[in-house]
């Protein structure tokens, strides 16, 4: 109720970050697999922290001209969360064969 103004993409990147990650995880194999993995523990860890303690991470409220609206980030991976579960769903069967 208190913000007035809301400025940045600071959710969307996160949510960005995990879809890209979730991809990642399902697309390849070994070191990168395993990267890709720690990258989507590693946004989900920090989006819980900073929503849970209220402590910024990577961010400062003096270069954005503003304060940093946790809760953004905790809606952005759970966004991308449930886009990257809606992708499985919808695009994990086989694609139907093209016509020659």
């Amino acid at each position: 109720p208190d913000l007035t103004s809301y400025a940045g993409l600071s959710g969307v990147l996160h949510g960005w970050t995990v879809l890209a990650a979730v991809d990642l995880a399902k697309t390849t194999r070994g070191l990168e697999r395993w990267a890709a993995a720690g990258l989507l523990v590693g946004v989900i860890a920090k989006a819980l922290f900073e929503g849970l303690t209220t402590s910024s991470v990577f961010t400062s409220t003096i270069a954005m001209g503003g304060e940093t609206v946790y809760a953004a980030h905790l809606v952005g991976v759970l966004g991308g969360l449930v886009l990257a579960a809606l992708s499985a769903l919808s695009f994990g069967r086989a694609p139907e064969p093209a016509l020659r």
